[in-house]
């Protein structure tokens, strides 16, 4: 769908809204790397500040950017805009992953977290790559017949959210205390949800 199937007044609240969603997301990363340089040496320098600050930028930020592709991008060629999408989502995993080595790594072993927000952090990655290696396979690479991937389209859309709010809710455990944290992650994800309903319609032939 293009910018001129769309009314004035849908792309006014689209782009008030992405903008929003921008502002709340440096924001949020403003407020939780203040937060972070306040926790002094409690924790190994990796792990206290590299892994909040590459788990939220995979799982929030980046992932919050590449769910809004489609919608930004609808002027443009499907084949760039799936190809602009997954590099960003594979970004993001990089960054996760690279966040969970941290742990794994300083806690001298790979283990089940004991903590919920361990518990639900793994979760969220593992689901996450699932997610990411099935939508390859179904969206981009050769073989998928079209009536497979637009049945599986749903399926796709809704882990996708799932996803993403099951990240946010990965963060909310361990910062919940923390006011400016949690209300700029809120408002991120209520501004992304604004500017990034869509349809599944809308999105065409895959």
């Amino acid at each position: 769908m293009s910018s001129s199937d769309v009314s004035p007044l849908a792309l006014k609240i689209f782009y008030g809204a992405f903008a929003l969603t921008q502002i709340t997301g440096f924001a949020f990363m403003i407020c939780l790397m203040k937060w972070i340089s306040g926790w002094g040496d409690i924790l190994p320098p990796s792990r206290r500040v590299w892994h909040p600050i590459l788990a939220s930028l995979g799982l929030i930020i980046l992932q919050g950017e590449s769910i809004l592709i489609f919608r930004l991008l609808r002027n443009v060629r499907k084949s760039v805009t799936k190809s602009v999408h997954a590099t960003v989502h594979l970004v993001a995993f990089i960054c996760v992953f690279a966040a969970l080595v941290l742990v794994f790594w300083e806690k001298r072993g790979f283990g089940i977290p004991a903590g919920i927000h361990g518990r639900l952090g793994l979760f969220s990655a593992t689901l996450y790559l699932i997610q990411y290696v099935a939508a390859f396979v179904t969206f981009l690479a050769p073989g998928a017949t079209n009536n497979f991937r637009q049945t599986l389209l749903p399926v796709h859309i809704f882990g996708g959210i799932f996803i993403f709010l099951l990240s946010c809710l990965t963060v909310f455990s361990k910062t919940a205390e923390v006011f400016p944290v949690t209300s700029t992650l809120l408002l991120y994800a209520l501004c992304l949800s604004v500017s990034g309903k869509r349809r599944v319609a809308e999105y065409g032939t895959y």
